[in-house]
């Protein structure tokens, strides 16, 4: 087989994994949607705005066998934060919201460190946020 047509099936197989993983994503969000809303909408988040995205590793989460969704949303307070939560069992396990958003934005960033030093992603979005606030004590505090 040419270089060529390798390359093409390499190419699809990325493809096709891709969209499974979305799929698999978009269905643990769609058997849970009236959970988040009104998770999102008790934190004064407008739904609309939500955008997220899934985590299913193990090693990434503090509680083993959740699904972590992390991301952002306005809120109705005229601000946006950011969040964190492990969902497992129809509920929402452990939770947190970050200000500014932009302490979530990095999660892959966060993710992959994480697996390099053997933490959890909430670990490390902690860490980050305990970070920029020290540069930055304005956003401290808030909630």
């Amino acid at each position: 087989m040419s270089i060529f047509w390798t390359l093409v099936l390499i190419g699809v197989g990325i493809f096709l994994y891709s969209q499974f993983k979305r799929n698999n994503d978009l269905s643990v969000y769609e058997e849970n949607i009236d959970l988040i809303k009104n998770w999102v909408t008790s934190k004064s988040g407008d739904f609309e705005t939500f955008r997220f995205s899934v985590y299913q590793n193990d090693a990434l989460m503090v509680n083993k066998g959740s699904t972590i969704f992390v991301g952002f949303f306005s809120r109705n307070e005229d601000d946006d934060c950011g969040f964190y939560f492990e969902l497992k069992g129809g509920e929402i396990i452990l939770e947190k919201l970050y200000f500014p958003t932009g302490i979530t934005s990095w999660h892959s960033t966060r993710a992959r460190e994480a697996l390099q030093h053997g933490a959890t992603m909430y670990e490390l979005l902690n860490f980050a946020e305990e970070k920029h606030h020290e540069e930055f004590p304005q956003w401290k505090g808030k909630k």
